[in-house]
């Protein structure tokens, strides 16, 4: 579903509400992470729980995969309706922006690539705007200067940059 403007707000307070109506916390207190992204990626086989921020999400009938970032790197998630049950269905309330962590075991996908398949997941954060496109960036060197932390999301570079310099 495409939806412009300022119906992107509204679209994501009414998954709020849904969300809060299931007894669900949007914005829960702690979550016990036990690895960064970066440790995931070097623990084929084993359970982790981490989490992160979704940066992309699709859709496949019984499984949907969503790419998840840290302050370490990426990884991709693998949902499946047979490990989450009931669960699955609510993966609709979650869009791109918002912040989740995962518990379940690191695995290859037939496609040859590193993720996590879990077995349960929690919403973190909902965010309540888009992000912008991580394909296209930021290119106003404007907003970029004026919405530095969207600049760190989504560009490497200055992201690498600003740790450089604080390190």
């Amino acid at each position: 579903m495409q939806v412009q403007g300022a119906d992107f707000r509204k679209v994501r307070l009414e998954k709020l509400e849904k969300i809060k109506a299931l007894g669900w916390n949007p914005y829960p207190a702690s979550f016990d992470k036990k690895q960064t992204i970066a440790d995931c990626t070097k623990s084929l086989g084993k359970i982790v729980k981490t989490a992160g921020k979704i940066f992309s999400y699709r859709e496949h009938g019984n499984i949907a995969f969503a790419d998840l970032k840290d302050e370490s790197g990426k990884i991709q998630i693998f949902f499946q309706k047979k490990f989450l049950g009931e669960n699955y269905k609510n993966l609709k309330l979650l869009d791109i922006g918002d912040y989740i962590g995962v518990e379940g075991e690191v695995v290859k996908t037939t496609a040859g690539e590193i993720s996590i398949a879990p077995t349960s997941y929690t919403l973190l954060t909902k965010s309540l705007l888009p992000l912008p496109s991580e394909f296209f960036g930021l290119k106003d060197t404007e907003t970029r200067y004026r919405k530095r932390y969207l600049d760190l999301l989504l560009n490497e570079e200055s992201k690498n940059r600003f740790l450089l310099i604080t390190n």
